[in-house]
């Protein structure tokens, strides 16, 4: 259930995580943007171009799955507008999957 839950709130947690960087092409562009590494929610850049939603879904997704809701920040479920419902509704989804 761990790991089925932390898929759940790492495919969530990546869409929310995607959303700032949504429209860049190359990796150059997001690294002058938004640094190394995109470590917290963000706010869209306007004029972009590109689509990193649906990477960023796959790459929480697949994150959650290794580390399990354990493993996941609490900084990252704490900065979803609802990250406790989704929590409670991930680990609910996870016993019936």
């Amino acid at each position: 259930m761990d790991r089925t839950a932390g898929t759940i709130m790492g495919t969530l947690i990546g869409d929310a995580l995607g959303l700032g960087c949504h429209w860049h092409y190359g990796l150059a562009e997001l690294r002058r943007d938004y640094g190394e590494w995109v470590t917290g929610y963000t706010t869209p850049q306007p004029e972009r171009g590109g689509q990193n939603m649906s990477r960023a879904m796959l790459t929480g997704a697949l994150v959650g799955a290794q580390v399990g809701l354990e493993g996941i920040p609490k900084r990252f479920i704490d900065g979803l507008g609802n990250g406790q419902e989704l929590l409670m509704l991930a680990k609910k989804l996870g016993t019936q999957v």
